[in-house]
């Protein structure tokens, strides 16, 4: 018979610049955004590396769009 064990328990964390480990869980909204933000440029721009692609967050969309007309 299998083994039972307690429950998992599972933490999301993220490091900084700096090598610190975040607690996700403990972010403000705002902060919370801007990571999925950050992480969602990072995984798209890494996956059409090369095809000429670039995604950016949409701030600087905006700006770049406005700069052109």
């Amino acid at each position: 018979m299998a083994k039972k064990y307690g429950p998992i328990t599972v933490t999301a964390c993220a490091r900084t610049r700096n090598g610190a480990p975040v607690d996700v869980d403990a972010l403000d909204p705002e902060r919370r955004r801007t990571l999925a933000t950050e992480l969602s440029l990072r995984i798209l721009n890494e996956a059409y590396a090369g095809e000429g692609i670039r995604f950016f967050p949409a701030e600087d969309a905006r700006i770049t769009t406005d700069a052109l007309s």
